[in-house]
C-alpha cells in the first residue's frame, strides 16, 4: 500500500524489514521486479520542492562518493521520494568499537580519506554542503579495503553567503558547531562535523557526551559553542591525530588559526607540513582586537559567529 500512494507499486515490491526512519522521512525496502535488486525509497514528511532542487544536482552526481540515486526519484500526490541504493555494510557506527574505544589508527586514517574525499567532492563539484554528517550518515560499501559514501541527502543545500536567521537548526546537535547555529551555509560546516567524528574514533568519547555516556542536553551544547570554551582534546595522546583535530574543531574562519578544509586534510593525509591551530596564540570565539563589543542578553561579542549563533537561538529577543 505505501508504495501505491507513491506510484511506484508497479515498479517495486515491498521487503518485509524494518528499518529505522530518518528524521524527516520514512524508509521503506523494496525489491526491483525488474532487476530483482534491493532498493531503499525515502519518503519524506515536508519541505519536498527545496528536497527536488537539490536532486537535480546529485541525480548524476559520482557514486564514488554519495550513495546512489536513481532516476524513479521524484513526486507523487504531494509527497517527495528517493530510491537509492541499498547498502548492507552499515554504518560507520556500526564499526566495531566506535564511540567506546579509539579505533585502529590506519583505519581512522582510512576513514579520514574516504570522508575527505566526498565532502571535497560535494563542496567543489557540485557546489554544496551536506549539513549532517555523522557516523549514520557515512555508509560502508566495503571494510577491507575501506569504501564509505556519504548518505541522506535531505538536508543538502547551496553554498549562501547569507544566514537563515529564525530558521529550525539543520542536522544533528551532537555533531554541529557554530555554523549550524547561525545558519551560514559554508564548508566549514561539514569539516567541523568531521572533526567530531575524528574525536570519536581516536578518543573513544565524544566533545558532547559525560564519561557516563550521557549526552549534554542540546542547549548545554549550544551554550558551549558560543562561549569562550574550547574544546578539550587531552583525551587524545597521539600529536598527529590531535593536529588533526584541532584543525577540524578550530572556531576560526580567517587567518593561521582558521578550521581546517580538504586541503588541509590532504596535506595531513600525505603527512605534508600542515597549519598547527594549537601553536597559534587564541583568539576565543573568533574575538577580533580593537572590534567594539556588540552587547546582546547580557553577553559580548566581538565576532560574527558567535554573536550570529546567539541571535539565531533567541531570535524572539532579537527582534
Amino acid at each position: 500500500r505505501e508504495l501505491a500512494t507513491l506510484g511506484l507499486d508497479e515498479l517495486f515490491e515491498r521487503v518485509p524489514e524494518t528499518l529505522p526512519d530518518g528524521g524527516q522521512s520514512e524508509v521503506l525496502l523494496v525489491r526491483d521486479r525488474a532487476s530483482g535488486e534491493l532498493r531503499l525509497v525515502k519518503r519524506y514528511t515536508h519541505n519536498w520542492r527545496r528536497l527536488a532542487d537539490a536532486a537535480d544536482g546529485i541525480m548524476y552526481a559520482d557514486s564514488t562518493h554519495l550513495v546512489r540515486l536513481y532516476p524513479e526519484t521524484g513526486e507523487y500526490g504531494g509527497r517527495w521520494f528517493e530510491v537509492m541504493e541499498y547498502i548492507e555494510g552499515g554504518t560507520l557506527a556500526h564499526f566495531d568499537g566506535y564511540g567506546k574505544r579509539p579505533l585502529d589508527a590506519e583505519l581512522v586514517i582510512a576513514v579520514v580519506g574516504e570522508v575527505s574525499a566526498a565532502l571535497s567532492y560535494v563542496h567543489h563539484d557540485l557546489g554544496m554542503i551536506h549539513r549532517d554528517i555523522k557516523p549514520s550518515n557515512v555508509l560502508c560499501r566495503s571494510r577491507d579495503p575501506v569504501d564509505l559514501v556519504l548518505a541522506d541527502l535531505g538536508t543538502i543545500a547551496a553554498f549562501e553567503s547569507s544566514r537563515d536567521f529564525g530558521s529550525k537548526e539543520v542536522g544533528t546537535y551532537q555533531y554541529n558547531l557554530l555554523e549550524a547555529m547561525s545558519g551560514l551555509k559554508v564548508p566549514a560546516w561539514d569539516w567541523g562535523s568531521l572533526g567530531i567524528i575524528v574525536y570519536e574514533m581516536v578518543s573513544g568519547g565524544h566533545p558532547f557526551r559525560a564519561p557516563d555516556g550521557e549526552w549534554f542536553n542540546p542547549q548545554l551544547v549550544r551554550d558551549l559553542l558560543i562561549s569562550d570554551t574550547a574544546f578539550d582534546l587531552d583525551a587524545i595522546t597521539d600529536r598527529r591525530f590531535r593536529t588533526l583535530c584541532a584543525g577540524l574543531l578550530s572556531r576560526e574562519r580567517e587567518g593561521p588559526a582558521a578550521r581546517w578544509g580538504g586541503a588541509d586534510v590532504r596535506d595531513w593525509l600525505a603527512d605534508l607540513p600542515v597549519r598547527d591551530v594549537e601553536a597559534v596564540p587564541p583568539a576565543r570565539s573568533g574575538a577580533r582586537p580593537g572590534v567594539r563589543p556588540f552587547v546582546f542578553l547580557g553577553s559580548s561579542y566581538t565576532a560574527p559567529e558567535p554573536l550570529a549563533a546567539a541571535l539565531a537561538m533567541h531570535w524572539d529577543e532579537a527582534l
